[in-house]
């Protein structure tokens, strides 16, 4: 952990902005490199957020327990898995656990309820300055720093302890200088002097004690950094530049410095230079939004983003996800994201509300309610939504790509899909003769597209307690569950053999010729699969069914990588017809893709009756024909084949927190027998 900036904001609640910095923290202390963090500062009541101030230290007077929590940068982070741990400053730790290495500490926040509970922060009046000199004890100590009257725990007294061992060895080390060479003088200045912060007279040490020294150095500092910050706000004030009054404060300017930089942002700007303020409006609203997306691991630039799948949702998408990479409406919105990513959850939550327009409410929980029921954070929130679960369905891999048709219809009605039958031959046409009209004839077979959901919710405490990876798993699951449901369909129909209505046959059976039994995959049972095909006819026409791939199940994969792409069959023997065999592979020229799929070995439950199960086989393989399709997958047009994401606040419902629903509309269709054929062994 860095400690080397010892100067440091103390505000409420990790809010960066001006109106919400309550003091100044002036020293910040590991005893011996290990827990706890100890610091200590000055509240700053003067200015805007001297109210704020003000409260802080009258609910502490009221007996109210303050909670400390630190805002920090970190270097790196370190992901420990389960089942692993990780040793952190003299503790061990299992996993799963996020370690934060080479932290650097922007500020220290006084909250209602602590990422670690058992922080405490400890509010007093300064009644004194440091006494020095053998009468002042540890309890005087306590006494002369506001906490004589105060019901202390363990923790909290062993702290303060720490604290006085440090204050009284630092004045040790100052002694030589601070003593005076006469103690009559330093009777009189014991007697005389006052708090210069609150004019109250100092005390005088125990009598019996020897001669003591009233210090008001650090008083004086305190004036100082107050009369410094006071005048860097009366800047801010003047040239409204309220975020450099912040870092100004924070970083230790000089009120000179903060106005001259004040007065440059305040200049006015050429054409086509970027005056970079902080983002408002919906500025704020797209920074959030690409900030969002880093924290939930969404890449810069995806196929998603401009998909017809992203384009056709329900959820408007904002044109800076949709746009080239190399955009400049993408480049500002990423950079301005990623330096807001390091946020937590509650300040997306704050900033939403902010983007949004609307008061934000200083209580944190009521600010987490408001941006929810505003829906300012779900707007945040369901762009990354979208976008996450888009990715995680196009990403997922779907073995019926290729060999299946594809087709839109118009409502979840039972649709018809009727095929006109080959067979059509051209007639010799005469000298002065007229052509035949055609006679043709076609099939239908019937299917509907059925609509599948699920929904899930984000509590307020995930975001209470930064809990994003909770949702990118949600997202993901539900973006996989989506791209399940084509393939799952699809192999459900094809092992279960279904009845078709132009032939009312099973689609694989004897009678057509599309079914081959005792066919265990080798090459000559591949042959005579291949020369099948190519036999089949309508109306005693050849219609040439090439096949383009064959399907197998994992434990076939090996057999049919080998037969398709081996260039020389190596035959064993050498007696008999074998030494008259060649050694070229007939099968190559069929180009025929591979594709294997573990539904047709584990078998696959039927998503229409989650609880109908169709047992797979390790020994039955396929062969399937792109030219004339056996099945066919419908969806719902306008919808971009791909499912829709709708959001919802959960505080209609008695809840608080987001929810999100996942809609999938799809079905299959069985279009003839003459596209596939199944063997059997």
């Amino acid at each position: 952990m860095d400690l080397s900036q010892q100067a440091l904001p103390a505000l409420y609640d990790h809010c960066s902005n001006i109106d919400y910095v309550v003091g100044q923290i002036s020293k910040i202390n590991v005893v011996n490199g290990l827990p706890p963090v100890m610091v200590r500062g000055q509240f700053v009541v003067a200015g805007r957020s001297g109210e704020l101030a003000a409260d802080i230290i009258a609910k502490a007077d009221a007996g109210f327990k303050w909670q400390a929590s630190i805002g920090a940068n970190a270097g790196s982070i370190e992901e420990v898995k389960a089942g692993s741990s990780v040793e952190v400053n003299g503790r061990t730790y299992a996993g799963p656990v996020r370690v934060a290495r080479n932290v650097v500490i922007r500020e220290v926040s006084f909250v209602v309820l602590g990422a670690d509970r058992k922080t405490s922060a400890l509010v007093a009046r300064n009644r004194t300055n440091n006494i020095k000199g053998a009468a002042m004890d540890f309890q005087q100590w306590l006494i002369n720093r506001g906490f004589g009257d105060m019901e202390l725990t363990d923790m909290q007294r062993g702290n303060l302890q720490e604290l006085y061992d440090m204050e009284y060895a630092e004045d040790a080390e100052n002694d030589a200088n601070d003593m005076p060479a006469d103690p009559a003088d330093n009777n009189a200045a014991a007697t005389t002097d006052s708090d210069p912060m609150t004019n109250d007279p100092i005390p005088q040490a125990n009598a019996a004690a020897r001669p003591v020294q009233i210090r008001a150095t650090a008083n004086q500092t305190i004036i100082a950094e107050r009369n410094r910050i006071d005048a860097i706000n009366a800047h801010a004030t003047t040239y409204e530049q309220t975020e450099i009054a912040a870092q100004a404060i924070a970083e230790g300017w000089t009120p000179e410095q903060a106005a001259i930089k004040m007065l440059r942002a305040t200049r006015p700007t050429g054409p086509n230079v970027i005056v970079k303020h902080k983002p408002e409006g919906e500025n704020l609203l797209h920074a959030l939004q690409a900030a969002f997306a880093f924290r939930m691991g969404l890449p810069e630039d995806h196929r998603a983003y401009n998909s017809m799948a992203i384009r056709a949702s329900e959820v408007e998408m904002p044109k800076w996800i949709t746009a080239g990479i190399n955009t400049d409406v993408k480049q500002r919105t990423l950079e301005a994201g990623l330096k807001m990513s390091s946020q937590s959850l509650v300040d997306f939550a704050r900033m939403a509300l902010q983007a949004s327009g609307q008061k934000v409410p200083t209580n944190r929980e009521e600010m987490i309610r408001a941006a929810f029921s505003s829906a300012s954070l779900g707007n945040v929130m369901t762009t990354s939504v979208n976008a996450l679960l888009m990715m995680t369905y196009l990403d997922f891999p779907d073995s019926t790509e290729g060999w299946c048709a594809v087709e839109d219809v118009n409502d979840y009605k039972q649709n018809e899909r009727p095929r006109i039958l080959k067979g059509q031959n051209l007639e010799i046409l005469p000298e002065d003769g007229t052509a035949n009209h055609d006679t043709a004839e076609d099939v239908v077979e019937y299917y509907k597209v059925d609509r599948y959901a699920k929904q899930f919710m984000v509590d307020e405490i995930a975001i209470v307690n930064d809990n994003l990876s909770g949702i990118q798993t949600k997202v993901r699951d539900m973006g996989q569950a989506a791209g399940r449901l084509r393939p799952d369909l699809v192999y459900y129909t094809l092992m279960s053999n279904p009845t078709l209505n132009s032939t009312s046959r099973a689609l694989f059976n004897g009678t057509d010729g599309n079914l081959i039994t005792s066919s265990a995959l080798a090459f000559g049972t591949l042959s005579t699969a291949t020369s099948t095909m190519l036999a089949f006819r309508e109306n005693g026409v050849n219609i040439d069914v090439t096949p383009t791939h064959i399907i197998v199940p994992p434990a076939l994969r090996d057999t049919a990588r080998v037969l398709i792409g081996s260039q020389n069959t190596i035959i064993a023997g050498t007696a008999g017809s074998v030494t008259t065999t060649g050694n070229a592979n007939p099968h190559l020229d069929w180009n025929l893709q591979l594709v294997t799929d573990p539904r047709l070995q584990n078998g696959v439950n039927n998503p229409k009756q989650p609880a109908t199960n169709q047992g797979g086989s390790t020994t039955t393989w396929y062969l399937a024909s792109q030219l004339m399709p056996a099945l066919a997958v419908g969806y719902i047009s306008g919808r971009g084949r791909a499912p829709r994401v709708r959001s919802w606040t959960l505080s209609d419902r008695g809840q608080y927190g987001q929810g999100w629903d996942v809609e999938h509309s799809v079905g299959v269709c069985v279009r003839d027998w003459k596209g596939m054929l199944r063997a059997t062994a």
